[in-house]
């Protein structure tokens, strides 16, 4: 009888005692800052060598159109050293990307980054506030902007052929000698020049404004920051290139 009692009881104990809750199937949010190098779709029927007009925009695209992705990725390497050293933490980076676009050339060009944001959301990739991406898009002549991530948004920046060609090293002409000509310095159109370029862009995308985006009294001088006269780099005016505000600014996203 006993023995009944004792194996009633295990039987009681094993049906109802309180289980340990389950693991989350949820995949855990990581915060990521992630290079793709767009190809729009129709691009290898874009005039290489020769200056195209749309409007009032201009594009130049040199040889060759396919550009090696290990020269954007060792671009990419000194810019993530300098950020981590400016901004004394490290940033965390996913690989670049490679990306052919079912969008056309024609419909990149018209939406600039809201294509991007199309270009991410058509792929079902992550847009909460951990993502930042970074668009290397080929096809775009001179075109850079960045908008910054929110509560419930991804942060976005993008570049086009000015800073690919720059810094992939490839030989005049090309789309920073035409595009941007006389009118910009002979460093802002080198790779270092555009290297600040898309950092300046990744910033943007980091939730950094331009000095006047600042309130009136918080504003820093245009000289000593990469927000500002990027194209200074590395010979900012009193800091390593951004300010102690901007860097607390930027560091927000990590949490």
């Amino acid at each position: 009888m006993v023995k009944l009692l004792q194996r009633l009881l295990a039987w009681f104990w094993a049906l109802f005692r309180p289980k340990p809750p389950l693991p989350s199937v949820l995949p855990k949010q990581t915060r990521s800052l992630v290079p793709l190098l767009i190809y729009p779709k129709g691009i290898e029927q874009e005039p290489v060598g020769e200056e195209v007009r749309v409007g009032e925009a201009r594009y130049f695209l040199s040889w060759p159109v396919e550009l090696p992705q290990e020269q954007v990725e060792a671009a990419i390497d000194p810019a993530k050293l300098w950020l981590d050293d400016v901004l004394g933490a490290e940033l965390p980076w996913a690989p670049l990307e490679r990306l052919d676009s079912k969008f056309t050339l024609s419909q990149w060009r018209s939406s600039g980054i809201e294509m991007l944001k199309r270009e991410v959301e058509d792929r079902s990739m992550p847009q909460s506030r951990d993502q930042v991406y970074l668009a290397f898009v080929r096809g775009m002549g001179g075109y850079a902007g960045g908008t910054g991530y929110q509560e419930f948004r991804a942060g976005y920046a993008m570049v086009g052929d000015v800073c690919l060609e720059a810094i992939c090293g490839l030989p005049e002409p090309n789309a920073a000698s035409v595009l941007l000509g006389e009118a910009w310095s002979d460093t802002s159109r080198s790779a270092q020049g555009q290297k600040a370029a898309f950092i300046h862009e990744t910033l943007h995308g980091l939730d950094l404004p331009h000095p006047d985006g600042w309130p009136a009294d918080e504003q820093p001088a245009w000289g000593e920051t990469i927000m500002g006269y990027w194209w200074n780099m590395p010979n900012f005016l009193g800091t390593a290139g951004l300010t102690e505000r901007e860097v607390q600014r930027a560091l927000r996203w990590l949490g």
